[in-house]
């Protein structure tokens, strides 16, 4: 049975960058609008299928550990049956040795204790130096200009509209840039709402059976 990573045609140790492009690249030549084969809308789901786990990762990590086989288990190391044993009755255990703890080990402990309160102090003293967060967010790309023409998807074919942000207009879609106001970027395609993941919504083009899942842009 094929794995979901191998409908993906990617290595279980794949980063998400690296699903991420592969469902892009085989959903462009298995979409129904540009394949031709009679199975092709089938191929699609399952690429849906694998895309709605792998592309989330709280599912991909269920399903690894769903997939990953139980460790073998090693038989337990050959004793000789001592002479109670031999006549039906367990041998007493022998006594464990004594252990003592060396000073030098001791010594090492104390330091050890000592090194991790005084850089846990030193740590909580410091204070954070001004300038702007390492996470904050770059500023969203300047808006296209008003006269600037955009294509429908009428002219673009579903299959073409993954990582393409859509608007609505009168009577159409249209691909608008991702720095304008629009609904959302293009994940994924599907052929229910249901199947759109967790994070994303469901959207139908306008006049077209064809759902989408859109994940909210820097401006949506």
């Amino acid at each position: 049975m094929t794995s979901l990573y191998g409908l993906l045609g990617v290595s279980p140790d794949a980063s998400a960058d690296e699903i991420r492009r592969a469902y892009y690249r085989a959903a462009r030549q298995l979409h129904p609008d540009v394949n031709p084969e009679a199975d092709a809308a089938a191929a699609m789901r399952r690429l849906n299928d694998a895309w709605a786990v792998l592309g989330d990762p709280v599912a991909r990590r269920r399903y690894d550990a769903q997939s990953s086989p139980p460790a073998p288990l090693r038989p337990a190391p050959f004793r000789p049956a001592g002479p109670l044993e031999a006549q039906g009755q367990p041998d007493p255990a022998p006594p464990h040795p004594p252990r003592f703890v060396r000073p030098s080990a001791l010594i090492v402990a104390v330091l050890l204790v000592i090194f991790v309160v005084t850089a846990y102090a030193g740590h909580g003293s410091r204070t954070p130096a001004s300038g702007p967060s390492p996470t904050s967010t770059p500023s969203a790309a300047p808006a296209a200009p008003a006269n600037t023409a955009v294509p429908s998807i009428d002219s673009t074919g579903a299959a073409n509209l993954l990582g393409e942000c859509l608007q609505s207009e009168p009577g159409y879609d249209a691909v608008v840039p991702c720095g304008q106001s629009n609904l959302g970027e293009v994940v994924m395609l599907a052929s229910a709402s249901a199947q759109c993941p967790a994070g994303t919504r469901a959207y139908q083009l306008i006049g077209r059976p064809q759902w989408v899942c859109l994940r909210p842009s820097t401006s949506g």
